[in-house]
């Protein structure tokens, strides 16, 4: 019985010769960059980031003091709302 190797045989991947018909109509292009509009929409709203870290430090503080307190039933209520949606 003769088992033939699988695929083609006699190539290596790495040491294909560069298609030369490419190298030579090869046309030299910039690179650039675009942004959608709804990053500009997020880089236009920083005040909101700004509003947010301002909160975070609030609660920081308040837990590294130990007066910050959790409503359990609020918590919970957003919990199932999350997982369950309005119901």
């Amino acid at each position: 019985m003769k088992i033939d190797p699988f695929g083609p045989t006699g190539i290596h991947p790495y040491k294909q010769p560069y298609p030369r018909a490419l190298s030579a109509n090869h046309k030299k292009t910039k690179d650039r960059l675009e942004i959608s509009s709804e990053a500009i929409k997020l880089q236009q709203h920083s005040s909101v980031i700004a509003d947010r870290k301002k909160k975070v430090s609030e609660i920081r503080s308040q837990i590294e003091s130990g007066t910050y307190k959790i409503d359990e039933k609020e918590l919970a209520k957003a919990i199932f709302r999350y997982y369950f949606g309005d119901r």
